[in-house]
């Protein structure tokens, strides 16, 4: 049997993980000296009670977290894929517990994205599993689309960001007298600030949905959506791409953003990841 981990920046929760039959590798939230597992101890309600009264540190899983899943299945073989290597140590500890495991077939994909791209990633995988799909068909299938996924968001301002030094104060304090919307996206594994500006909300969600017309969307793969808090940035942005003639059961894959990710975007953030034409 194909038994697929990952880590809980793909933000599918402990409960769709059961549903799924696959296994999440928490990270860490820390507020202070306390350490919360994302999706474990600490879920949104919680985590924005705390945000209120102060700012997370976030920490990769120890190899010995993932060790203890991958013992797990010992006769099975173990496809892992995690968040960018560029953006968190989550892959290197996952490489590490590889060589620690008593499991004899594991093989760990750095997606090179993050959240929803993650996500879209780990679901596919998962229809693949289900249709009775071999090992090596799969690997070969994320590793391709993985070079196709655009992964995009919108901040309400670059203060979470700056927080979790994602970005330097100095554009932080810039952005915040421009009134710019920042519009982020992963490139080559890594967050960078999309090519456009916008001042307005409005605006930097156009932009969004300009992105998958440039970069040609494949319409017969998914669409992800993912949003922080409150989900009405995250309608409007599909209220503009059904404006478009795109649905891709939209709503239908709509989900909250984890801790984790919810930590850099603060409240009423909006990420979207899609598939491009190879």
């Amino acid at each position: 049997m194909i038994r697929i981990v990952t880590d809980s920046t793909a933000d599918i929760t402990q409960e769709e993980a059961i549903e799924k039959n696959i296994d999440i590798v928490p990270l860490y939230v820390l507020f202070g000296e306390k350490s919360y597992r994302d999706g474990v101890d600490i879920h949104s309600e919680k985590f924005y009670e705390l945000l209120e009264i102060s700012h997370p540190k976030t920490s990769q899983p120890s190899p010995a977290d993932f060790v203890e899943v991958f013992n797990k299945y010992p006769e099975d073989d173990i496809l892992c894929i995690t968040c960018s290597k560029k953006l968190s140590g989550t892959y290197q500890s996952a490489v590490i517990a590889k060589d620690m495991s008593k499991s004899p077939s594991i093989k760990v994909i750095d997606s090179g994205v993050i959240s929803t791209g993650l996500r879209g990633l780990i679901l596919y995988a998962i229809k693949m599993r289900d249709e009775n799909k071999s090992l090596r068909e799969i690997l070969y299938t994320v590793e391709r689309l993985k070079t196709q996924m655009f992964v995009g968001g919108v901040a309400e301002s670059l203060e979470y960001l700056k927080r979790g030094g994602r970005v330097s104060h100095i554009k932080a304090f810039a952005a915040d007298i421009l009134k710019i919307k920042p519009i982020i996206h992963i490139d080559s594994g890594l967050l960078k600030p999309y090519k456009k500006k916008a001042r307005k909300l409005i605006k930097a969600l156009n932009t969004l949905t300009e992105t998958l017309e440039e970069y040609h969307i494949d319409l017969n793969l998914p669409i992800t959506i993912g949003y922080s808090k409150n989900p009405k940035n995250a309608l409007k942005l599909i209220k503009l791409l059904q404006e478009k003639g795109i649905h891709n059961n939209l709503k239908e894959n709509l989900h909250e953003l984890g801790p984790v990710i919810s930590t850099h975007t603060g409240p009423n953030g909006v990420i979207i990841s899609f598939f491009t034409v190879s």
